[in-house]
């Protein structure tokens, strides 16, 4: 009896030995399914980050290929453009050679009296110590007159800007426009305002002096519901000047239909009303600064129509009378 007792106590240990062998091997398994599991998890979460930070690349990168595909439409816009404008300016060369061959052919010089024409040119004045700027249109009258090539200028009030280079570089382009030398006239320039002026953008009346004073040599008339700013360079470039708006205002104002503006400068900013209602019953209006189209903006704000021109032969095929 006592062996059988032995025995019984013996199997039981290892059968209790067994199952704790059984529910370690259990937990182990449980442990590493477990942590098998949270590792694919994070990883799986890994991924998702990883592939949300790819599609987010890749829409960043398809926008930059978006925005360098219009850069490059632009590009090309331009460089037709371009190409279109240099065909024009060679014509306009070729043109002007026969006119230069055909006058000396025929002998045609200046009158010997005085020749004078007159144009509105639109400039600014400062608005006050806060800042702006208002258009101010200014009364330029040229006379060209028997002489040694001597520059005279008056200005009436003073002006706040030197004249004298912009007049004889002004005088050049016409020279080279019209064929006629200028170096035995005296050119008078005549500057009337109703205001003192300061102007902004340095000589912005050049590209209006050539247009008056090629309209004087070649005895046409300035349509005076034309007028025009822009500086003016040797080879006959308009080049670009600021305070376009104001000039704008300054121009239909003074009478013109047509505003002639340097090519490029079409895209302007100017400030519009802007109403928000704070509190019912309460609201306050605010000036803010819009990019606009200045073509646009300016025939629907005065009816005018505003005219990019890039060289001073494109400027007198609008300007001049008798083309």
């Amino acid at each position: 009896m006592e062996c059988r007792g032995r025995r019984v106590q013996l199997t039981t240990e290892k059968n209790s030995r067994r199952t704790q062998g059984f529910v370690i091997i259990l937990v182990f398994l449980f442990a590493i399914s477990a942590l098998t599991a949270a590792f694919q998890f994070s990883t799986v979460e890994l991924l998702q980050t990883q592939l949300d930070d790819a599609e987010e690349t890749i829409g960043i990168l398809e926008d930059g290929i978006s925005d360098s595909q219009d850069r490059i439409n632009n590009l090309v816009t331009r460089l037709d453009f371009n190409e279109q404008l240099a065909k024009s300016y060679s014509e306009e060369i070729q043109n002007l050679r026969q006119k230069l061959l055909k006058r000396d052919e025929a002998g045609v010089s200046l009158p010997s009296d005085i020749i004078q024409r007159q144009m509105i040119a639109p400039s600014v004045r400062s608005k006050g110590p806060l800042g702006g700027f208002v258009g101010v249109p200014l009364f330029i009258t040229v006379e060209i007159r028997p002489g040694t090539g001597e520059v005279l200028i008056n200005t009436e009030p003073r002006t706040g800007f030197d004249i004298q280079s912009s007049v004889r570089l002004a005088a050049a382009v016409a020279e080279n426009v019209t064929g006629f030398t200028l170096a035995d006239r005296d050119i008078v320039v005549s500057i009337k305002a109703s205001e003192v002026v300061e102007a902004v953008d340095g000589p912005s009346a050049g590209a209006a002096l050539a247009v008056i004073m090629v309209a004087a040599l070649e005895g046409k008339e300035v349509r005076p519901d034309v007028m025009i700013t822009g500086t003016v360079e040797s080879g006959g470039r308009i080049g670009p000047v600021g305070g376009i708006p104001s000039k704008a205002e300054a121009a239909s104002t003074a009478g013109a239909n047509i505003f002639l503006i340097p090519s490029g400068q079409v895209e302007q900013t100017v400030f519009r009303e802007v109403k928000r209602t704070i509190l019912p019953g309460f609201s306050i209006t605010t000036l803010e600064p819009t990019s606009v189209d200045f073509r646009d903006f300016a025939s629907e704000r005065w009816g005018l129509r505003v005219v990019e021109v890039g060289h001073i032969t494109e400027a007198l095929r609008f300007s001049l009378s008798n083309q």
